[in-house]
């Protein structure tokens, strides 16, 4: 009986078994993560604004595999990549969901550039931006201070052709957040129910 499964001509390290980087998603998987915050000392921040005014994403960030099955997609960035395939190339593509993260939460690397003290600095900061890959496609909700239904509509921004990648991480989103509200709404009324349970058990004590 043959010991090994599978057999393999060439001694290369399956990426499996490094760490997830935006560059090395699978594709049409949507994933999520932390955008990270521009002042964190310790740790750049993952996603953030370029100079351009696009949106990017550190390759040097690592992304945890679990957090494909979030318990809630609530301050999180939805990632995924996808392909475009024309009839004379094929290329990679990114796309992303910024429903889920407050205003104002996205670092501006394109101001934090022109705010460096020093050579370096400047040097370590083009490095980094030069290090990233672009989302092509994203939504975010549309900014409205009245709509007819009191609700935040999403707005669609990018490449058209990736509408229909956009709308799928769209629509995944939407069951994540739809089953923590469900799981929210299970853990309210069981805590109700125990609070009436406790108080007609302490009432039955009453001489």
């Amino acid at each position: 009986m043959d010991p090994f499964q599978d057999f393999y001509p060439q001694a290369l390290v399956p990426t499996h078994l490094t760490k997830l980087t935006v560059d090395k998603l699978p594709f049409d998987e949507p994933f999520y993560t932390a955008p990270g915050k521009e002042d964190d000392p310790e740790e750049p921040p993952a996603i953030f604004v370029g100079p351009d005014r696009s949106l990017k994403m550190s390759k040097y960030h690592s992304i945890d595999p679990d957090n494909r099955h979030l318990v809630s997609p609530l301050g999180m960035v939805g990632i995924m990549r996808t392909c475009v395939i024309t009839p004379s190339s094929v290329k990679d593509a990114f796309v992303a969901d910024l429903r889920f993260i407050d205003d104002y939460q996205l670092a501006d690397l394109g101001e934090a550039i022109n705010d460096c003290d020093d050579q370096e600095e400047y040097m370590d900061m083009v490095a980094y931006l030069g290090n990233s890959v672009t989302f092509e496609a994203f939504i975010a909700p549309e900014q409205i201070t009245e709509t007819d239904d009191d609700m935040p509509r999403d707005a669609f921004y990018g490449d058209q052709e990736l509408y229909g990648a956009t709308a799928t991480l769209q629509e995944y989103g939407n069951e994540l957040l739809e089953q923590y509200r469900e799981e929210q709404e299970r853990r309210r009324q069981a805590a109700a129910e125990a609070r009436k349970q406790k108080k007609a058990k302490n009432k039955s004590r009453l001489p």
